[in-house]
């Protein structure tokens, strides 16, 4: 007859589970978010004379959302608006011409010298007596996890202020998804725990990016743009 298993000591100290960074979390999130595919529109019924409109969120498939409300309680301050931004085609990315033979890492990687110029939405409560301010345009670039709005910057300050937990033990190395892409760019070290700022405007961008199947529509294009219009453009953004 076979001996009882012994029992565990409850004295004996056990290790704390190991959880996922949240930079981790969030590309895994971003990757499973990017294999989606978009949902298409209902064919017309003669029989309905008024149908329910089809709007841009209808595009987004069921396993969709679980996703985005799990991004949403990360993300909480810039998921909606830069949903927002997206749906009011408020995000323009400029295409390089490709036909400069010594950009090799361009060669390699085009999204790389893509620009992205995001257009703050315009407050919705003004004076129809009051003339509206011109536009505010954001130059965002992703590969470098950057953006030239105020909010970006101040999120980046209080990131640098803030200190990872020590109460819980945390995967060394978040894992990067099969095109080697990770939450915050692959210039921050891989081990970086800290808070990553991120902002809407650079959050559309990621988005749009990241998930061309259900976000890339919405996103105005200028492509075979020349490097010296692209470093003009560069020099006055607001």
């Amino acid at each position: 007859m076979a001996s009882p298993a012994p029992r565990p000591n409850p004295t004996t100290p056990t290790s704390p589970p190991t959880l996922p960074t949240t930079r981790a979390l969030l590309t895994h999130l971003l990757t499973r978010l990017s294999s989606l595919s978009p949902v298409p529109p209902p064919p017309p019924d003669p029989t309905n004379p008024n149908p329910a409109p089809y709007t841009n969120h209808s595009t987004l498939p069921p396993q969709s959302k679980p996703i985005l409300l799990t991004l949403h309680s990360l993300l909480h301050h810039s998921l909606l608006p830069a949903l927002d931004l997206l749906d009011r085609g408020l995000v323009e990315r400029w295409i390089p011409d490709n036909d400069n033979p010594d950009d090799s890492q361009d060669a390699d990687d085009p999204s790389v010298s893509w620009v992205y110029y995001v257009q703050s939405a315009s407050p919705s409560g003004c004076s129809s007596r009051n003339a509206l301010p011109p536009p505010t345009f954001h130059l965002v670039r992703v590969p470098i996890w950057h953006c030239t709005c105020a909010n970006f910057a101040l999120y980046a300050f209080v990131a640098t202020t803030l200190s990872s937990p020590t109460s819980t033990t945390y995967s060394p190395k978040p894992t990067a998804d099969d095109a080697g892409w990770i939450w915050g760019s692959t210039h921050l070290s891989p081990t970086h725990h800290s808070s990553i700022p991120v902002c809407k405007h650079l959050l559309a961008a990621v988005l749009a990016e990241r998930c061309p199947n259900l976000f890339g529509p919405y996103v105005r294009e200028k492509r075979g743009v020349a490097r010296e219009e692209m470093a003009e453009k560069a020099c006055w953004w607001d």
